[in-house]
């Protein structure tokens, strides 16, 4: 239900031309936050060579353009994803050093970016146990205990669950069944 509310929001019969210019624009910018999170990861997981590949390949990368521009729903959920997966890694990353705080930050905000992709894409769905798996995998072999790879782990799912909950409980209001948002497979 996404996509389809963040055309609504730019495209109303009035706006015209105008409306879906501002709608290339605005995922042209959304396309802006792939590029940086792309660049991101190669600056975490590689090197600073890298992130200059990555930005490189990232401005060349023709139908990501194109994705902007025949309105796709690619655009929106990579601007989600992404972000989610980056604050995912760094989460996992600062759990193992001092300052646990900002590692459940981090959890937290990778889970309600997840949710949020939920409501354009249905991977997250299927990605969430796997990266709860990955978490408690992580905590274990960090010495950390399984009681708290548990609360680490269940911080994501549960963060997407409470952005998601509310067109789940709307959905079982209107069809009589729960439908998670996103699960159209």
């Amino acid at each position: 239900p996404g996509y389809p509310w963040l055309l609504s929001v730019f495209l109303d019969p009035e706006s015209g031309i105008a409306g879906l210019n501002r709608l290339r624009a605005f995922q042209v910018v959304l396309s802006s936050v792939i590029g940086v999170t792309t660049m991101l990861f190669a600056w975490r997981l590689f090197s600073t060579r890298a992130v200059i590949l990555a930005g490189a390949l990232w401005a060349i990368y023709l139908p990501l353009g194109a994705y902007t521009h025949f309105l796709w729903t690619e655009t929106v959920f990579l601007s989600l994803f992404l972000p989610a997966l980056w604050h995912l890694l760094i989460g996992m990353d600062r759990a193992s050093h001092v300052s646990s705080g900002s590692a459940t930050r981090r959890l937290l905000l990778s889970g309600g970016l997840f949710g949020l992709a939920l409501y354009v894409k249905e991977l997250p769905l299927f990605f969430l146990p796997l990266a709860s798996t990955l978490i408690i995998w992580r905590a274990v072999h960090e010495s950390a205990g399984p009681l708290e790879g548990l609360r680490r782990a269940l911080l994501v799912p549960l963060a997407a669950l409470v952005v998601v909950l509310p067109w789940t409980l709307r959905n079982q209001e209107v069809y009589g069944r729960t439908v998670i948002a996103g699960a159209t497979l």
